[in-house]
């Protein structure tokens, strides 16, 4: 071990950084310096810092062709009294250009740990690199920041664990607004909803052209940093179309219908779980969607019947842009298939309807809303719920499994390839922390209290 250290340290040679030294324990490779305050880890930790920040790097420039200065950047460590390990990472001005120096808070030195919060803050590093200094990358979209070097640090260090246990805070919450400012890290579940958007980075990579499309939402930013970015906005610049992204997302979210959905605990909870036909219902209180949060009412097999389809009328607030889908699900597990679904057409009082056709067996329907605009607060809606007979597949259905009788007048599957091959197709139809592994909290139950219409 030790001539593996001697090894390493002989071969690295990092520039001396432009913004200096903090402490004098110090070991260097080659486009990293680790300092630490006496104490606070051990050389040898500090060689797996630095080391896991080169794998980290070449991860991020090599492979996923992510900008990051060339220049020599820190991992300032510091002593703590918690039992885990934190990470800041910040700019300095260095010859015209806002260099990353990162700060990491060493309580009790955990491998992993150390490993994902060195990865995570060397994504924020990346950031950085299109956004300048960081402070306008916070100003721009602090909660896009944390939910995709949450994201990055899974492709540097394979830890889908930590990533499901971070992504439980979006899907815990879905309700919430998807934008938050530097305020959100004051509300627990802000800041966990935060760091929870790795799901949706996720879903951009694997649905819509993998790692390229997250990175091409940092490239259109760049233009507009230390401005508050709308995330549509950041959509339509990356090359996509917002309203089939957003559809087929909310969709997805249902069960997370994606290559790492069984590794978690739920997929968006639900506000109302329904067990039986006909029914109607509103969100209960302090479960109202905010902009771009969802709300979800899952209708569980035992509601269905042979021969029936799964008829909804929904009602909202009128003054928000409202995205509407029914979907159809082969389970309500993490990682269950997503079978079709169809967006609904909202008219400008608010008001859609439209049905699910096959609910019966094992299939699992969904109801899923989601207000699009940028005003800060809640938004109320309605909906009904029955059975309904002699309904076919409704026109503009998006099938992603072929199933027995699915009928005709549908997109077909085969959504897996190229973002722009789906984008056509779906338009051809209308402070870094750790965070525990998830609350067990369950949606409430047929029955249960709710405001009924």
């Amino acid at each position: 071990m030790l001539l593996f250290w001697i090894a390493f340290a002989t071969a690295s040679a990092a520039e001396e950084p432009c913004y200096g030294h903090a402490w004098d324990d110090r070991v260097d490779s080659d486009h990293f310096w680790v300092e630490w305050e006496p104490d606070a880890i051990t050389e040898e930790q500090a060689f797996d810092i630095a080391s896991y920040a080169e794998a980290a790097r070449t991860v991020y420039v090599d492979e996923m062709a992510w900008a990051l200065t060339e220049r020599a950047v820190v991992y300032s460590v510091t002593d703590t009294d918690g039992p885990g390990i934190g990470g800041l990472a910040q700019t300095r001005p260095c010859g015209g250009e806002q260099v990353p120096r990162i700060e990491l808070y060493m309580g009790t030195y955990r491998d992993t740990t150390a490993h994902n919060v060195t990865a995570h803050e060397l994504g924020h590093g990346s950031q950085y690199a299109y956004m300048g200094q960081y402070l306008d990358s916070v100003a721009s979209w602090l909660w896009w920041m944390e939910g995709v070097a949450t994201w990055m640090a899974t492709q540097a260090d394979d830890n889908v664990d930590e990533w499901a246990a971070e992504s439980l805070g979006y899907l815990d919450n879905p309700h919430l607004a998807l934008h938050h400012g530097v305020g959100g890290f004051l509300v627990q579940e802000q800041s966990e909803h935060m760091y929870g958007t790795a799901v949706l980075a996720r879903y951009m990579e694997e649905v819509w052209g993998g790692t390229d499309a997250v990175r091409a939402t940092w490239e259109w930013g760049a233009t507009y940093s230390g401005e508050e970015i709308w995330f549509p906005d950041a959509v339509q610049g990356a090359g996509l179309e917002f309203d089939a992204f957003w559809t087929r997302w909310m969709a997805t979210a249902t069960v997370v219908d994606m290559g790492w959905g069984d590794v978690l605990e739920q997929g968006a909870r639900p506000v109302r779980v329904v067990t039986r036909l006909p029914s109607s219902g509103a969100p209960p209180e302090g479960r109202l969607p905010q902009g771009l949060g969802m709300s979800v009412i899952r209708f569980d097999p035992e509601a269905g019947e042979e021969g029936r389809s799964l008829e909804v009328t929904f009602e909202g607030d009128p003054s928000p842009r409202w995205h509407v889908v029914l979907v159809r699900a082969e389970g309500a597990q993490p990682g269950s298939r997503v079978l079709d679904f169809v967006p609904l057409e909202v008219d400008e009082d608010g008001r859609a309807s439209g049905w699910l056709s096959g609910f019966e067996g094992d299939v699992v329907g969904f109801l899923v809303v989601s207000p699009e605009t940028r005003t800060v607060g809640e938004f109320d809606y309605v909906w009904t719920a029955e059975l309904a007979r002699g309904r076919g597949l409704m026109e503009g259905t998006v099938v992603l499994v072929e199933t027995p009788g699915a009928g005709c007048g549908c997109v077909a599957g085969g959504l897996g390839g190229s973002w722009e091959g789906l984008a056509l197709l779906l338009l051809a139809a209308p402070l870094r922390r750790r965070l525990g592994m998830g609350s067990g909290r369950q949606p409430p139950q047929e029955g249960e209290p709710l405001s009924l219409t």
